[in-house]
């Protein structure tokens, strides 16, 4: 793989010392100046943005749990497009091998430290599956403390993102924020959109426990800068209450919430879910993260649920489902002997049924399958919300004691899932790798997010009326075509119909010869409803059942199992009954 120029890492040969009683020269890496003129990539309108303090780069020539495997993993479990990146040391040298290992998901911009131990450094870390990467200007504010980042977002709309790692000494801390203030007010950067990083302070004493408050000096200069830069605290915005800390120290119950993210005004209106996570990064910090909307983004849902392929290799379930398409099929046989009972369609409605019972066993098998790792951790999380909430909770070392246990096994936990998530990703890849699968060419085949419809206009409204949620701008795209079926052309009557039939007709002088009638008045056989079934193509999105065509089509074979009395031709009506037999045997 190509090494990435020095406009990609962020790395310069000259720099000016690193002295906080002087402006030094922003160093500018841009890869075009000027307005960031988007590539042709399609770009989703929600950004997920997050900021993780690094605690150090781990190790790069080791096993490969070392630290930005997991950063890499982290990027593509949590579909993150922007990934703010602290106290990275990292160098040059560093950044073309995790380039050469990772290049193909991440694009690294890196600001190193100035100072002989390393022990600073900051980087921006983009997603290039999921963000356009070309064009991106990168600024050095202040080397190995601050840097910017210009990047195109979606459509016409850039992003400006200020990434931020403050000194831990509260002088320092003090002077670091007052330094930024005067640089942006001599306009020797532009305001961001969003400021993000380790502030190694909080504003408030809730942020902190043992609550207290913060060297005041440094905090007022903080907010000095935010206010400059009119920016809001996301977070506390949308969590006004709760109690939940980016830093909690192992082995001690202090923590603190001294990451943050803080964006424009117009960005947190249309913003959700700010959170804070642990992660399996080998760090002592968590992952804070936000997802950004541009201002015309719709509302879009969480989708359709549709039954998952892999529950057909599943024996238990398959077991069950068999056992219920049996008794369906019985009595459906009932039905095909009922000649009375045939015309009032029973076939259809007992498909029908079979189909929704289906439905709600798999979902209900679902829940007892989910891994338990998972669930473990979820138990986790909710019991570390409840003991948190609690009005006792600042006041009680024995709550707090608690929740420091709780938030330990979490992370032990993480890890662990982590682990099996890349024992099982390259299970897969080895599999697979260089063999015709869909798997591998998903593996290869570059990652483009779909084209949004932003809002639909309400038929028949003056002055005009739209709407932007996606359920309701399908249900209207749904009604209007049905009603476009049923709106009678003006003029329109039944006599008039039957006549332009009749002279249509009549005008057609090709007929069908023996052989093409005998075929079509010949009954469909067993073997037809196989080849049709064969001939489906599998990945497609499932109908309104939920239920995929794949797994008609991983279980056709089974018609073969159908008595030999079913090799006769079959009314129309029963067709439903093959369906039900395709569904319920094993291959």
């Amino acid at each position: 793989m190509c090494t990435p120029t020095n406009s990609a890492q962020g790395n310069t040969e000259s720099r000016v010392p690193n002295n906080p009683g002087r402006d030094a020269p922003i160093v500018e890496h841009p890869v075009r100046a000027g307005r960031i003129v988007p590539s042709g990539k399609k770009t989703k309108a929600s950004l997920h943005i997050g900021s993780l303090n690094l605690n150090g780069r781990g190790s790069l020539n080791g096993p490969r749990d070392q630290k930005w495997n997991a950063v890499n993993q982290l990027l593509r479990e949590e579909k993150l497009g922007v990934l703010c990146l602290q106290e990275t040391h990292l160098d040059e040298t560093h950044i073309n091998t995790i380039q050469s290992l990772y290049g193909r998901r991440i694009r690294i911009w890196n600001s190193g430290s100035e100072s002989t131990t390393s022990s600073q450094g900051v980087a921006v870390v983009l997603n290039r599956e999921i963000v356009d990467i070309s064009n991106v200007v990168f600024k050095e504010i202040i080397p190995g403390r601050a840097v910017t980042l210009t990047m195109h977002w979606h459509a016409e709309r850039s992003i400006t993102i200020l990434n931020v790692y403050a000194p831990n000494s509260m002088t320092d801390n003090a002077a670091f924020w007052r330094r930024l203030l005067s640089m942006a007010e001599k306009d020797r950067f532009n305001k961001p959109d969003v400021m993000t990083g380790d502030f190694n302070l909080v504003e408030e004493a809730i942020d902190r426990l043992p609550a207290k408050e913060d060297y005041a000096p440094a905090v007022d200069a903080l907010r000095d800068l935010i206010r400059y830069f009119d920016l809001y605290n996301g977070w506390r915005l949308s969590e006004p209450n709760k109690k939940d800390y980016s830093y909690p120290q192992r082995g001690s119950v202090s923590r603190s919430r001294i990451d943050r993210i803080c964006a424009a005004e117009s960005l947190v209106r249309t913003s959700h879910t700010w959170d804070i996570k642990t992660t399996a990064v080998q760090t002592d910090h968590r992952l804070i993260s936000t997802k950004l909307n541009t201002a015309n983004t719709p509302f879009i849902g969480k989708g359709r649920w549709s039954m998952p392929t892999h529950l057909i290799e599943d024996n238990e379930f398959m077991d069950e489902m068999r056992t219920l398409g049996k008794s369906v099929m019985k009595e459906m046989r009932t039905a095909c002997n009922n000649e009375a009972a045939l015309h009032s369609s029973p076939i259809q409605r007992l498909h029908r049924l079979f189909k929704e019972e289906v439905r709600k066993r798999a979902r209900e098998h679902l829940k007892k399958k989910s891994p338990r790792l998972q669930t473990e951790l979820k138990r986790l999380r909710d019991h570390v919300q409840e003991i948190e909430s609690r009005n006792t909770y600042q006041s009680s070392s024995e709550l707090q004691n608690d929740s420091a246990v709780l938030h330990n096994r979490i992370c032990d936990l993480e890890k662990k899932r982590h682990a099996l998530s890349k024992l099982t990703t390259t299970a897969r890849y080895v599999l697979n790798a260089e063999r015709v699968t869909k798997y591998w060419s998903e593996v290869n085949r570059e990652k483009k997010p779909r084209d949004i419809i932003y809002n639909l206009r309400i038929p028949e409204t003056t002055p005009p009326q739209f709407v932007n949620r996606s359920n309701k701008m399908a249900k209207l795209a749904r009604d209007y075509h049905e009603r476009a079926q049923s709106v009678d052309i003006p003029g329109f009557s039944a006599d008039l119909q039957a006549a332009e039939i009749r002279r249509i007709l009549a005008g057609v002088r090709q007929t069908l010869d023996g052989g093409d009638l005998t075929v079509l008045q010949t009954g469909i056989y067993k073997d037809e409803v196989k080849r049709a079934l064969k001939k489906s193509q599998s990945g497609r999105a499932p109908g309104v059942t939920d239920i995929p065509v794949t797994v008609c089509l991983t279980l056709y074979v089974c018609l073969c199992l159908l008595e030999d009395s079913y090799g006769a031709p079959v009314h129309l009506r029963v067709l439903s009954l093959y369906l039900v037999t395709a569904f319920v045997c094993n291959l």
